[in-house]
């Protein structure tokens, strides 16, 4: 369960980042709004990572 878990944030930290420069692209965000849901994205990959590699493949 916990590596599903781990897995699950680091797929949507992955989707997040894309998301937020289409946003960004299309000019219905700014640039600093951007920036934080980036952020946002790359602490939910970082978090999922180490509770992925915790618990072991499956």
């Amino acid at each position: 369960m916990v590596y599903n878990l781990g897995r699950m944030l680091q797929l949507l930290g992955l989707l997040v980042l894309p998301i937020a420069m289409a946003g960004e692209v299309a000019e219905s965000i700014s640039l600093g709004r951007m920036l934080t849901w980036a952020s946002v994205g790359i602490g939910l990959f970082i978090a999922g990572w180490p509770l992925q590699q915790t618990a072991g493949k499956k």
